[in-house]
């Protein structure tokens, strides 16, 4: 199925002081729209993440060379971003919320209509009903 979904970054910026006051943290423009195919809500965020955010992130980590090799693997993995996704609803509704050391991330997930399936018939089927007299 196909979803939409929106990130957002958090800024848990307050008043000039960096830190969590109990307050819900800031969320700003959109930093991006993407559209995935998953399975549910929570794969299609964590594979949203992983389009947008994870992989910079991964080749960042890589040129500082701050991070081990398994850690950079789990960036790119969607389970592993999946199961650490916590669902939330705030002001701007229900989302999920993946949350870093240094930063946070909030992804709206929305489902998009599906259209009806069309009918795929081999070239053989077709070319078969196409010499065939229609019966009316």
């Amino acid at each position: 199925m196909l979803y939409f979904c929106t990130l957002y970054k958090r800024d848990y910026t307050f008043g000039g002081k960096q830190g969590y006051t109990g307050m819900e943290p800031a969320c700003g423009e959109p930093q991006a729209r993407v559209t995935v195919s998953a399975g549910s809500l929570r794969e299609a965020a964590a594979c949203a993440y992983i389009r947008c955010v994870g992989r910079q992130r991964v080749r960042n980590l890589r040129r500082q060379q701050v991070a081990p090799a398994k850690v950079l693997a789990l960036q790119t993995n969607p389970r592993a971003i999946a199961a650490s996704l916590r669902k939330t609803s705030g002001r701007m509704g229900e989302g999920y919320e993946l949350d870093h050391v240094d930063r946070s991330w909030f992804i709206q997930v929305c489902p998009l209509p599906t259209s009806p399936r069309r009918l795929r018939l081999s070239a053989r089927r077709l070319l078969r009903l196409c010499r065939t007299p229609f019966p009316n």
